[in-house]
């Protein structure tokens, strides 16, 4: 085998671990964390929720600001719990440069670190 038929297989070899082997990259909660949510700020009411069989929920915040934010959330198993203890009304409040989530209404309160399920 010719050397530049080496380094071609090298690099799919190489590209396909990368990638996932989908022409994607590789999803990282680190990353998606650090990136997406840190930098957001949530003061609302869950006015709506959803799941798909994925493991992926939504819940959608009104915030006191007016607008309206959709979160995104890993539903499967140690986060199932969690998932189940939101409803609509409750008041989800995050701060910037954190990925702690309060969850408030009434008596209920709860805080936890915003769930993510690498894929």
């Amino acid at each position: 085998m010719g050397v530049n038929k080496v380094i071609v297989i090298t690099l799919i070899i190489f590209f396909s671990l990368l990638t996932n082997g989908c022409g994607r990259r590789v999803f990282s909660c680190q990353k998606w964390l650090k990136d997406d949510i840190e930098p957001k700020t949530i003061n609302g009411v869950v006015i709506w929720k959803s799941e798909n069989k994925d493991c992926l929920g939504a819940i959608v915040v009104q915030q006191f600001n007016e607008s309206v934010d959709t979160l995104k959330f890993c539903t499967c198993l140690q986060y199932r719990k969690t998932w189940d203890s939101i409803s609509e009304g409750d008041t989800v409040i995050k701060k910037k440069n954190t990925i702690q989530l309060e969850i408030t209404n009434g008596e209920k309160r709860m805080s936890f670190d915003y769930p993510c399920c690498d894929q």
